[in-house]
This record gives C-alpha cells, structure tokens and sequence, in this order.
C-alpha cells in the first residue's frame, strides 16, 4: 500500500493496514459461505446461513454509507439489519425450544410410576403391628 504523504503517520498506517487484514478475512468468511452446497445442509442450517450472509452483507453496506458520510439513521439499511436481527432471535428462540426444553422419557417415567405405586403383602402386615411403613419391601428387596 502506498500512504503517499501519510507514510510517516505511524498510527495511520497501522489503522490502515489492520483494516486491510480485516477486510481480507471478512472476504474469506463470505466466500466460504457462498461456496456452501445447500444440498448437504439441513433445514436449520441453511437458515442459519442465509441469515449468516444476510446479516453480513447489510452490516458491510452500513459500513459503506458510514465511510461515505452518509445519514443512516433514517436509512432503510437500519430498518434491514432490525429486521435480521429479528429472524436471527427467532431462529434461536425454535433452536432452543429444539434442545433446551426437557423432554420426557415416557417409558422410564412409566417405570418410575409403576414402581413407585407397587405394594407388597409385607406393607399390610407392618401397618397392622404398627409399623409406619418405613421398611416396606419392594421388588427390588426379594
């Protein structure tokens, strides 16, 4: 790169050259995602990714109209990135919903119930000599 009159600013010249190393990696993150084979990828991931680029690509013109000076505040490019941002809360509030949330085990609850709710002969008995139960033999005691 050549800074011309700047050369000699220090500080310039490393803001610009990390810039630089910035950019490069942006470009590379972006065309691994759009060299991406939707074939192979499942539901939820290709809405990740398209999300992914949709989100990228509006922020790097945002970034363009702040470099150009322009006023984004009233701009239909921050209504966009409102609107990614929202599909990207959705997108993680059906994940969530996918892996978070406890499922139940029907068969070992139906377990759990069954033993739990079994009562053998002895726990007459003991209720008779007036035991309170406590020593109650289960299937599992035979």
């Amino acid at each position: 790169m050549d800074f011309g009159e700047l050369k000699n600013d220090k500080a310039f010249v490393e803001k610009m050259l990390n810039l630089d190393k910035a950019l490069e990696e942006v470009d590379s993150v972006v065309e691994k995602a759009l060299n991406v084979k939707e074939d192979t990828l499942t539901q939820e991931d290709r809405v990740k990714l398209d999300i992914f680029l949709s989100y990228a690509l509006n922020s790097l013109y945002f970034i363009h109209l702040k470099l150009q000076g322009a006023d984004v505040s009233e701009h239909t490019i921050k209504h966009e990135l409102a609107r990614v941002r929202e599909a990207m809360m959705r997108q993680k509030q059906i994940h969530d919903k996918k892996t978070l949330m406890p499922r139940l085990n029907v068969p070992v609850a139906g377990r759990f119930v069954r033993n739990s709710l079994w009562e053998g002969s002895d726990k007459k008995d003991g209720a008779q000599k007036g035991q309170s139960g406590h020593g109650v033999k289960r299937k599992a005691d035979h």
